[in-house]
């Protein structure tokens, strides 16, 4: 997903190459909603969605305490981050099975 993310643009929603537009201005003395909020707000929720469908249901609650894709991205990052080839077994017998097939190449070589 990190290479898709990069493809599209939308790398900052998982690193720290952006930053967080404020939800309000000023302007003209009046506080206003940040359209650039509004919009950073949407595309978050939306990858979101995606990055926690990509995961195993079984796994989902590493995400129950996070709100935004940058803190789901950092805890799958910090729980699966090199992880023991034993772990790695573990993981792909989790995984739906259409994707058993994608992985096992990987696993085969050492990856």
């Amino acid at each position: 997903m990190q290479y898709l993310l990069v493809g599209y643009g939308l790398s900052r929603f998982i690193d720290d190459s952006g930053s967080l537009p404020s939800q309000t201005i000023l302007k003209h003395t009046e506080t206003v909603p940040h359209l650039a909020y509004n919009t950073w707000f949407r595309q978050d929720k939306l990858l979101f969605d995606a990055l926690a469908n990509t995961i195993d249901k079984s796994l989902g609650f590493l995400l129950t305490r996070t709100t935004t894709t940058k803190q789901a991205w950092d805890i799958l990052a910090t729980t699966y981050a090199l992880p023991s080839r034993g772990h790695i077994k573990k993981l792909k017998l989790k995984l739906k099975p259409s994707q058993r097939n994608l992985v096992h190449p990987f696993i085969k070589r050492g990856y």
